[in-house]
């Protein structure tokens, strides 16, 4: 007897949560079948930009956004730290590693590269002011 009764307030207990997903389903699509229509979506949406309610939620997801932000910049720079302190106490230590001296190789390499360019360009625009030179000269 007492198992039929947990048997039935079971039963009652599932029906109930069943009703409850339901009604929920259903204020949700009728939510999303009048925010479908264009003219009652703006309507809503100036609603609730010029009502003081929207205006402390938009200040508060704002301020939870900026907070979301700096504590994800703060995970990287903590991150990123230790990194950089080891490279820098190898550097101070004259230390060196395999990987610091192919960085410094890399580096130097892509400098020479750079020096090159700006040598190529310096050359170029001398060319390009001889040549303005040149017609301002002819023009006179």
């Amino acid at each position: 007897m007492a198992e039929q009764e947990i048997q039935q307030s079971k039963n009652q207990d599932s029906s109930q949560g069943s009703i409850g997903y339901i009604l929920m389903g259903g204020v949700v699509g009728a939510g999303v079948g009048l925010l479908s229509i264009p003219g009652t979506a703006q309507k809503l949406y100036r609603r609730v930009q010029h009502s003081e309610t929207g205006q402390i939620i938009a200040k508060e997801l704002c301020r939870n956004v900026q907070q979301l932000i700096a504590h994800q910049a703060m995970a990287v720079v903590q991150q990123a730290a230790p990194d950089y302190l080891n490279k820098a106490k190898n550097r101070l230590s004259g230390k060196s590693s395999h990987e610091s001296e192919q960085n410094r190789t890399e580096e130097d390499s892509q400098y020479e590269v750079v020096k090159q360019e700006n040598k190529q360009i310096n050359q170029r625009l001398d060319q390009i002011e001889k040549k303005l030179d040149e017609l301002l000269h002819v023009n006179d």
